[in-house]
C-alpha cells in the first residue's frame, strides 16, 4: 500500500514543481496545516466539521490537484503522528491509504 503511493505523491510533486506562484501556495498550505487542529463538534447531530476542509477546497480549486495533494500527505502524516495510536508501519499505512483515496 506504501509504495502504491508513492506514484501519486510523485505525480503531485512534479505539477507542484511546474507551479508559476509556490509563494501562495506554501502560504495556503500552512495556514491548512494550522487549521487541521481544529475543528467544530456539533452535539445534537453528533457531527465534527474540520475547518480543512474547507482549505484543502480552496488549494484544489485555486492551484490544482498537485498541491492539494502534498498537502493531503502533510495533514495526513501530523495527524497520524499527533494521534499516535499505534506502531510506524500503521502510521505510514494510514497515511499512504488517504493518498490513494485522493
Amino acid at each position: 500500500m506504501t509504495a502504491v503511493s508513492l506514484l501519486p505523491v510523485v505525480s503531485a510533486s512534479i505539477e507542484t514543481a511546474a507551479l508559476q506562484n509556490p509563494p501562495a501556495w506554501v502560504w495556503l498550505t500552512a495556514l491548512t496545516l494550522t487549521a487541521s487542529m481544529l475543528s467544530a463538534t456539533f452535539a445534537p447531530a453528533r457531527g465534527t466539521i474540520l475547518f480543512v476542509d474547507g482549505c484543502l477546497l480552496t488549494i484544489t480549486v485555486l492551484f490544482g490537484p498537485g498541491p492539494s495533494t502534498l498537502t493531503v500527505v502533510l495533514i495526513s502524516l501530523l495527524l497520524a503522528l499527533w494521534q499516535r495510536n499505534g506502531s510506524q508501519c500503521r502510521v505510514w499505512f494510514t497515511v499512504a491509504g488517504r493518498v490513494v483515496a485522493v
